[in-house]
This record gives structure tokens, C-alpha cells and sequence, in this order.
């Protein structure tokens, strides 16, 4: 899962060969964050903490975990059997983070999902006793966007939080899905470094999986020859590493960011840089689009011709645009429409034109498009409708 600011996490339950793992975390934590943790900390606590977490599953207890691929950074648990009273309907929760990994989000999802899991087992509260002088943890109980009581005792706070979904929950999840989303694109339009690969067809997929196991976030595949099953296994080892994907046959994309403007298109020049968010599927539509914007004083604020949509589509740039403080006017040249029920709720923050061909398939070629259902095509391969007289 994706954290806040877009970093890739996995979340699970803690199993019992983690426990060398959760017990390096807790070591591994501040004197501060020990105290928080565990209000009295001993070496022998921590170690039958780590020794509880990783134990055999049993009712009514809990404990996820969130590793980056190399180590444990974060554990939530929760525990019917503890507390004032042994409810099944409530559950006393704790957690602890890796000092490194505070005010990335990573508690508020972790939390997050231990409520949805914990709520389908029947628990309906979430009881917590906090140290009044952390007002971090108190903070992200709040944002969960759950109901939240507070009891104030001397120099603790007991917290209880209810796991009854209401309007302002769901309302507080699309938020955070919406942010953790947006964060996600930023790699893929704004990275930080590039780099330029020329590879053969078939080493696509297998490539794709080596980078992302050395962590690299984002790809554009400009090849227009994957089959559908090389594509396909390309978009699957994507997902599997966290990879955002754009393409295969993905013309270009420039972003024109003051601070490092991107042009990787094959348009003969670089776009004018200005408010305009442009995003089509057909390459010679997208640069005919540019050539026909500039000669109207219209510049970009991103450009991209999605090519074939394997993971990154529409609606996703239209939700990176909502927040992007640069474009004040999207454009969209779609092939189909099949995202057209998303757009309404995309276009609350800019003029938007969409436009669409029916029924054409992904293209093949960055300026040549398969013809339409319907169409008759010539031996080379153009549509007889669009050939010239």
C-alpha cells in the first residue's frame, strides 16, 4: 500500500518469523519513543512484546505489520483480553514506528487497516492510553476521521475510538486515497532523475522487474511492439514493485516545472511552459494538439500521450491536475471513453475538453491508429478514410 506521501509499503500480519524483525525495531527505537510505547521500558518488555506480536494466531488478537522490502518499520496490534474488561466488542490497541518513518502516514494507514480488519471480527472500539506529553499519536487518532473520545488522567489521555463507519469517515478515507494518489504520480512527472534504457522487445518485462527491485518508481515504455502478453506481464511486475507505468507505446511526456523541466516527446520542439494539462492517447494527435496550442500562446503545464493504458490513464491525470497549483485548464483526447464515469468528479477544478474516438483500439504507431469498426483498411495499413486523395 501507498503512504501519504507516496511512498510503497507493505502491510500484513506479523507472523512468528518476524520476531527477530519487530524485535530490531523496537531496539532500535529512541529512548523517547520507547517511553511512548511502552510507558516504562525494559529490555525484558520489549522482548515479550516482539515474542507476543509474532505468536500463533489466537482470538481476539492482532498485530500487522509495515515492511519496505528490507526491514519492519512499523507494528499495530490490538487485544480484546486486555484492559478494563474482557469485551470482544472492544480492543485495547498499541503501536510503535521506526523513528525514521514518523510523519510519513504510515501509523494513520496502518491503523487504518487494523480497524477494518478488527471491525470484521466484530470489535466496534479501539481503546488507547497515551501519554499526554505525545501529542503526535493523539493527533493521528483524530485524523483517522473515526469518533474519537478523550479522557484526561493526570498525565495520561484514555482514548476511545469508535470503528463505526459514518459520512466523515469515508469522506476522510477518499481524501487520503486522493493525496496518497496524487504523491504516487509525482515520480512519473516530476522525477528527480532519468534514465534512458534501449532494450529489446522481449527484455521489457524482465528489465522492468530487475529496476524495480532496485526501487525505481516510475516507467514510460516508448516500445510499440509488446504483444499483449509481453504488456501484460510488464504491468504486472509494475504493480508488483510499486512501479507507476506509462505506455508501452507511450510517445512522450514534458513537464514544465520551473525547478526541472521535462520534454521526452517526439515532437520536433519543447512545449511552451504555461497552465495548460494535456493528455491524450495517439502521439501525432498529441503533437498536432501542441503545434496547434502554441500557435494560440498556449503552453503546458504537463503533456502526456498515455499510448496504451496498462496502469496509468485519464482519470489519474485528472486527479494530478485537480491539486496541481500550475494548471488552470485540463485537455483530454481519449480513444475511448470507457473512464467516462469518472470525469465528472474530475472536473470540479478546471475547464476540461474530452474528446473521443469509439470503439478504436490502442494504438500501434506514435502517428498511424488501427482503424474504427466499420472501416476498411488498405494494404498499408491506413484506414481507407484517412487516406490521402
Amino acid at each position: 500500500m501507498l503512504v501519504a506521501d507516496g511512498t510503497a509499503l507493505r502491510i500484513r500480519p506479523a507472523r512468528s518469523s518476524n520476531r527477530e524483525q519487530v524485535l530490531r525495531l523496537y531496539q532500535g527505537l529512541s529512548t523517547e519513543s520507547l517511553r511512548f510505547r511502552f510507558v516504562g521500558p525494559s529490555r525484558r518488555l520489549v522482548e515479550r512484546a516482539a515474542a507476543k506480536a509474532c505468536s500463533p494466531p489466537r482470538d481476539g488478537y492482532l498485530a500487522l505489520v509495515a515492511d519496505d522490502g528490507r526491514q519492519i518499520v512499523r507494528i499495530a496490534e490490538c487485544d480484546t483480553a486486555v484492559g478494563r474488561s474482557c469485551d470482544p466488542r472492544r480492543a485495547e490497541t498499541a503501536l510503535a514506528v521506526a523513528d525514521d518513518w514518523h510523519r510519513h502516514g504510515v501509523g494513520r494507514l496502518l491503523v487504518e487497516q487494523l480497524g477494518s480488519v478488527a471491525r470484521a471480527e466484530g470489535v466496534r472500539r479501539f481503546t488507547a492510553d497515551a501519554l499526554a506529553e505525545n501529542p503526535a499519536v493523539l493527533q493521528m487518532f483524530h485524523d483517522l476521521g473515526l469518533p474519537v473520545s478523550w479522557r484526561p488522567d493526570d498525565t495520561e489521555v484514555h482514548c476511545t475510538l469508535s470503528l463505526e463507519q459514518d459520512a466523515d469517515y469515508s469522506s476522510a478515507v477518499e481524501t487520503r486515497g486522493r493525496i496518497t494518489d496524487v504523491a504516487d504520480m509525482r515520480p512519473l512527472l516530476r522525477p528527480s532523475s532519468i534514465a534512458v534504457r534501449d532494450l529489446a522487445v522481449p527484455a521489457v518485462p524482465e528489465v522492468t522487474k530487475q529496476r524495480g527491485r532496485r526501487g525505481m518508481r516510475s516507467l514510460v515504455t516508448v516500445a510499440f511492439g509488446l504483444g499483449a502478453a509481453e504488456a501484460w506481464t510488464q504491468s504486472a511486475a509494475a504493480r508488483a514493485h510499486w512501479i507507476r507505468l506509462m505506455g508501452p507505446a507511450c510517445p512522450g511526456i514534458a513537464d514544465s516545472d520551473a525547478d526541472g523541466r521535462m520534454a521526452a516527446t517526439l515532437a520536433a520542439h519543447r512545449p511552451l511552459p504555461d497552465t495548460a494539462g494535456v493528455a491524450v492517447q495517439s502521439g501525432g494527435v498529441g503533437i498536432a494538439l501542441l503545434v496547434g496550442l502554441s500557435r494560440l500562446g498556449i503552453g503546458v503545464s504537463t503533456f502526456v500521450a498515455l499510448g496504451d493504458t496498462y496502469d496509468v490513464s485519464g482519470p489519474d491525470l485528472l486527479q494530478y491536475w485537480e491539486t496541481d497549483e500550475r494548471t488552470t485548464l485540463t485537455v483530454l483526447h481519449l480513444e475511448s471513453l470507457q473512464y467516462e464515469g469518472l470525469l465528472p468528479d474530475r472536473t470540479a477544478g478546471g475547464q476540461v475538453q474530452a474528446g473521443a474516438d469509439r470503439g478504436c483500439r490502442p494504438l500501434q504507431d506514435p502517428y498511424l491508429r488501427r482503424p474504427c469498426q466499420g472501416e476498411a483498411e488498405d494494404p498499408q495499413g491506413l484506414p481507407a478514410t484517412n487516406k490521402e486523395e
